[in-house]
C-alpha cells in the first residue's frame, strides 16, 4: 500500500464530500483508497466508495492540468467512518470568494510521503505536517501561468527555512500534501499567535521545487466544480460571490 496523498471533508446540505486533487484520485482506483486516523500505530482503513466528479484534464495529460480538482461526494457508510474521527466542514468554514495575496500567510496542511511508516501485520501509520508560508507575490502567479483568483501559491524554499525566532529548520518533503487543506491566516500576527478564524483557502496540487513554491488551487473552484454537478448546493453560498467558470465536470 502507498500513500497517494490528502483530502479535506466537507458537508454542505446533507451531502458529504472529500475535497482533494484530482491526480490523487488517479493514482488510486476505487475503493482502495484508505482514509483512517492514527491511534497508537493503528490506524482503521475506510474504503472509499462515492461518485467522483473531477476537472478534466488537457490532452497532455493531469500532469499539465494547472486546476487539478476533484471531489468525492461519499457514500453514506464511507462518510459515516469517517465523521467517526474527523469533523466535517461547513460552507462556513471555506473562503470563498477570496482572493490570494502576498500580505497572507497560508497552512498547508496533509500527510507528507516521507512521514508515512508501514507497520508489521498490515498496520500503518501516517503522520501530518503543517507548512505555514508567506503568500508569493504577483510576479510568481504570472512566472507561473496562474490567477490569485483561482490559485494559491505559497513561497516555500525547502532549503533556506526558519522558524518563528529565526532558526534555522528543516522541514519534511511535501510530497503526498497533494489535495490536502490550505487554511488562511491572513496576517503574520495572527499567525504568530495561533490560528485566528482560519478558513480553507484551497487545496493543495503541486510543490514547483525549481520555482520554490507550493502550489493549490483555490476553494472556489472546487466549490464551482460541486455545484456544477449538484446545483441545489448553490443555495448554501452567498448570491453575491461569482463563482469560476467549470467547463462540464467528468464523472
Amino acid at each position: 500500500m502507498d500513500l497517494a496523498g490528502s483530502s479535506v471533508p466537507i458537508k454542505v446540505d446533507s451531502k458529504r464530500f472529500l475535497f482533494t486533487a484530482a491526480h490523487v484520485l488517479d493514482d488510486q482506483d476505487l475503493p482502495h483508497h484508505v482514509y483512517g486516523r492514527t491511534l497508537k500505530g493503528r490506524t482503521p482503513l475506510v474504503d472509499l466508495e462515492g461518485e467522483r466528479i473531477e476537472t478534466v484534464p488537457p490532452r497532455e495529460g493531469r500532469d499539465l492540468d494547472k486546476v487539478d480538482a476533484a471531489i468525492l461526494l461519499l457514500s453514506d457508510d464511507a462518510a459515516n467512518a469517517i465523521a467517526a474521527n474527523h469533523p466535517f466542514l461547513g460552507p462556513e468554514d471555506l473562503d470563498v470568494g477570496g482572493r490570494s495575496t502576498s500580505e497572507d500567510r497560508y497552512a498547508f496542511i496533509g500527510y507528507p510521503q516521507s512521514r508515512f511508516r508501514r507497520r508489521p501485520e498490515n498496520r500503518t501509520k501516517f503522520t501530518g505536517a503543517m507548512f505555514q508560508l508567506p503568500g508569493a507575490a504577483e510576479d510568481k502567479y504570472q512566472e507561473l501561468g496562474l490567477d490569485a483568483s483561482t490559485h494559491v501559491i505559497a513561497n516555500y524554499n525547502l532549503k533556506n527555512l526558519v522558524d518563528s525566532e529565526g532558526r534555522q529548520i528543516t522541514p519534511p518533503n511535501p510530497r503526498g500534501v497533494s489535495g490536502g487543506g490550505i487554511w488562511t491566516l491572513k496576517t503574520k500576527e495572527s499567525a504568530a499567535v495561533g490560528f485566528h478564524d482560519p478558513k480553507l483557502a484551497g487545496i493543495a496540487i503541486e510543490w514547483k521545487r525549481q520555482a520554490n513554491a507550493m502550489v493549490g488551487v483555490r476553494v472556489d473552484v472546487l466549490v464551482a466544480l460541486m455545484v456544477a454537478a449538484f446545483p441545489d448546493t448553490r443555495r448554501f453560498f452567498p448570491s453575491g460571490i461569482q463563482l469560476p467558470e467549470i467547463s462540464e465536470p467528468h464523472r
